[in-house]
């Protein structure tokens, strides 16, 4: 298991080291995207890329592995918190088939486990960015209940991807 976890990491990072250049280039546009404006004058919600999206996806998961690494924790909310929006972008998973049976999980009850997980994390986001990115992953037990404005879902899979954004209030 050890074995198997050190071969997904160092794939992994093997991955995001041959991504880095190519988003480094895109970096400031997925960190910083043109301010739009709704027909109301209320600040939209960016076009965001795909890109951007896997980026989020692959913050949250460096998270769950590095739980006490607190650089991964201020990468994520540097990429996921739009300072010009007041938003912050966050993913969740919901399972379409029940891993101990095989059994299908109706879409519907993934919809809902995916979408609580994307407020969870719009949770921790909204936590360490008031408070210098602590605690760390294993310590948060949050319940958050702002809106959320689903921007886009994505079966892989068994899964379900659900990407949210959540205004913070932080301005």
């Amino acid at each position: 298991m050890k074995k198997f976890l050190i071969i997904l990491l160092a794939g992994l990072l093997a991955l995001l080291d041959a991504c880095n250049t190519e988003k480094n280039a895109e970096t400031e546009n997925m960190q910083q995207p043109a301010l739009e404006k709704s027909s109301t004058g209320s600040p939209a919600i960016p076009d965001l890329s795909n890109d951007y999206l896997v980026g989020i996806y692959e913050a949250q998961e460096l998270i769950k592995i590095f739980q006490d690494e607190k650089s991964f924790r201020e990468d994520y909310c540097k990429r996921a918190y739009l300072k010009d929006y007041d938003l912050f972008i966050s993913m969740g998973i919901g399972k379409l088939t029940n891993p101990q049976t095989g059994d299908p999980i109706p879409r519907h009850m993934a919809r809902r486990a995916a979408d609580l997980d994307a407020r969870r994390w719009a949770g921790y986001g909204a936590r360490w960015l008031s408070s210098d990115y602590e605690p760390p992953f294993g310590e948060l037990n949050i319940n958050f209940n702002k809106p959320v404005t689903v921007l886009e879902e994505n079966v892989v899979g068994d899964s379900l991807f659900v990407f949210v954004a959540t205004r913070m209030d932080m301005r």
